[in-house]
């Protein structure tokens, strides 16, 4: 696609920094509370390649 890809800490970290720092032509792949929560304008939605594709953490 020609973009740059920039790995960060987490996703909502990601939507964060996007708004404090007012930054123009970048993107970031978060969920949609995310987006809402930092005012951020949602491009795509269902992006996802693999269907039943989930995060999960574990507690030990």
């Amino acid at each position: 696609m020609g973009v740059e890809t920039i790995a960060t800490y987490n996703t909502t970290g990601s939507a964060k920094l996007i708004r404090e720092e007012r930054l123009q032509g970048v993107a970031a792949v978060v969920s949609m509370a995310a987006a809402s929560l930092y005012q951020l304008e949602i491009l795509a939605e269902g992006i996802q390649s693999i269907k039943d594709n989930h995060t999960r953490f574990i507690i030990t």
